[in-house]
């Protein structure tokens, strides 16, 4: 586990008692077992990376509890299964990073609307299947939508064209 893995740190399964901690940035290891439920109680936190290692399970609904966060990069794990719906719902969320995991599931069809602040959604290389949601437009200020490489149907929604800032 994550807790295992960290003794020179000493972090415990309880991680709500480093309440100032701005951000926790673990990528780029060889980390297995599954993310700790515990960091969701870690209120201060805006950045969370732990991205590029070898955790699996879900993405915990705590995480969705963190509503300062403003980058989430969990990228290049084994992560697997749906994305709770509480993390379509940190509302403060700018990059949402998720890519080339075992994740599966439907996009929230308001997904633009629970993030406005999105500039980065990446999403590709896993199982999500139906639609893409028009009101990924809503977030105006998205700079790259990845979602390659699922199992996505339907047509890709006109409106994406008003994305200013989206580039291709």
């Amino acid at each position: 586990s994550l807790h295992d893995a960290l003794p020179i740190w000493g972090i415990r399964d309880d991680l709500s008692t480093l309440s100032k901690l701005y951000a926790l940035s673990l990528s780029r290891n060889n980390f297995s077992g599954s993310i700790p439920p515990s960091l969701g109680n870690i209120s201060s936190l805006q950045i969370l990376n732990m991205s590029r290692n070898n955790l699996g399970g879900n993405i915990p609904a705590e995480i969705g509890w963190l509503s300062n966060l403003h980058v989430l990069e969990l990228s290049s794990n084994r992560l697997l299964g749906a994305v709770s719906p509480q993390l379509y719902n940190i509302s403060t969320l700018q990059i949402f990073s998720i890519t080339n995991n075992l994740l599966s599931g439907q996009f929230p069809a308001t997904v633009g609307l629970t993030l406005p602040n999105l500039t980065l959604f990446l999403a590709d290389l896993n199982q999500f299947f139906g639609s893409i949601p028009t009101t990924l437009a809503n977030a105006s200020g998205l700079i790259k939508i990845s979602i390659g490489d699922n199992s996505l149907t339907g047509p890709i929604p006109q409106n994406l064209g008003s994305l200013k800032e989206l580039q291709v």
